[in-house]
């Protein structure tokens, strides 16, 4: 009990890391390790170290804040991943945004209800209360900030330093291995980082809780700076709406003049001509990047600015929808995280979280992954007047990486830029 009391906050530091980066994450690493395509071994070894090393930094950043907020504050998160851990190791669920949204809404009670229970309390108690029992019993010499010197604060920093890039330098390093993979199958994978960031506890509640912090942040300054159609103007819908799915899909670098359904004289799109009840109407961006189209095309016209930045002046038409009692929800191949919060949907997943989904497992970014997010949108929602918005990758570059094998009609194919491209020459030969 003794030298219970003298540990060191440096000794529970570690401690903490390897309990809550490597062991509550075994049984993930173990099926993440059955998920990988190539270099599993050294893939998992990489993502441990980089799970060690996160945690190790969280708990070094929070003992500059002094002995009894680092107490309060690692507790949380102490509970906070053994919670989390719960659901992942036993129901292999995925820590997002939506779960996180879910848990913190005003009205989950009965969600609540559903999901914490005498088997989830007692996971909680059993797993917290090895680090909880250290962190709370131990005096932690030298912790205070009253007794901190000067060189115990400089090994503080360059420790804190040492985790973050233990931390960054192998996933960037893996990353880098992953986008050579990627150039030699001609298929682009989301982020590795990202992925595994999602995939693991507790780096995917913690991006989640930013994530929710930031989106309750933005829709509050929508409140207050933005122009609400929806408390300006009346819209009576129709007596059979209730019932009704509107699928919102928004693209990228889509040209109608080179369509087929559009009247272009390459066959491109075989399945859209086959479409019954299909309308082709020739619209227009209004810009040309991502970022600015964005906050331009879902607002009536003077509802951003002309100028460059296309400063935003009103919310978009999903957000009305939604002040009309609709439920939406946002599935993307993109993280345009600032216009999703503007949308005031439900539920929103971007490609990192819909990538470390079990289902999707070692799969590349691909659309059609977008086509399970809708499926499952509408089985939540079954009673209708639902919007379900999905945004693609489009035919973002690489191209040939945005559309499957079958469909790679017109050769050459554009591997790449310059050489590795199609000459104007090719073109007309192969017209």
């Amino acid at each position: 009990m003794h030298k219970l009391r003298s540990l060191s906050q440096q000794k529970i530091s570690l401690f903490i890391a390897l309990y809550l980066g490597i062991l509550l994450n075994l049984p993930i690493f173990f099926r993440r390790y059955g998920q990988l395509h190539y270099n599993n071994v050294l893939s998992i070894a990489v993502e441990m170290l980089a799970c060690f090393a996160l945690v190790y930094f969280l708990t070094l950043l929070l003992s500059f804040t002094g002995k009894t907020v680092f107490r309060v504050l690692l507790s949380v998160i102490v509970v906070s991943s053994v919670a989390a851990s719960y659901y992942m190791i036993l129901f292999n669920v995925d820590i997002g945004y939506g779960i996180l949204a879910a848990a913190l809404a005003s009205d989950s009670i009965d969600l609540s209800k559903e999901s914490i229970g005498t088997h989830f309390a007692g996971w909680v108690v059993l797993f917290s209360l090895l680090p909880l029992v250290l962190l709370w019993a131990s005096k932690m010499p030298g912790a205070a900030l009253k007794e901190t010197r000067p060189k115990g604060l400089l090994k503080k920093v360059v420790l804190l330093i040492a985790a973050g890039l233990v931390c960054y330098l192998p996933l960037r390093l893996m990353g880098k291995v992953q986008d050579k993979h990627d150039v030699v199958n001609n298929r682009m994978m989301a982020s590795y980082g990202g992925v595994v960031a999602g995939t693991y506890s507790p780096s995917n509640w913690l991006s989640a809780f930013g994530l929710f912090v930031y989106s309750s942040y933005s829709q509050a300054e929508d409140t207050k700076n933005l122009f609400d159609p929806a408390k300006h103007f009346t819209y009576t819908p129709p007596k059979d709406v209730k019932d009704l799915y509107v699928v919102f899909v928004i693209g990228e670098s889509a040209r109608r003049d080179h369509m087929g359904v559009y009247g272009y004289d390459r066959d491109n799109t075989p399945n859209l001509s086959k479409e019954k009840n299909l309308a082709v109407l020739q619209g227009y961006s209004c810009d040309t990047a991502t970022k600015l189209s964005l906050r331009c095309m879902f607002v009536r016209e003077g509802g951003a600015s002309e100028a460059p930045q296309r400063t935003l002046k009103e919310a978009n038409v999903f957000s009305v929808l939604k002040s009309n009692g609709w439920s939406s929800e946002l599935y993307s191949m993109q993280s345009e995280a600032w216009f999703y919060n503007k949308t005031r949907v439900n539920d929103y997943s971007l490609r990192e979280n819909i990538a470390s989904e079990k289902r999707n497992a070692g799969k590349p970014v691909d659309d059609m992954l977008l086509v399970d997010e809708m499926k499952d949108s509408m089985d939540h929602y079954p009673k209708g007047q639902h919007l379900i918005i999905l945004h693609t990758k489009g035919s973002h570059y690489l191209y040939s990486d945005r559309y499957p094998r079958s469909f790679a009609k017109y050769q050459p194919e554009c591997m790449g830029i310059d050489d590795s491209c199609s000459t104007p020459r090719d073109d007309q030969r192969l017209r």
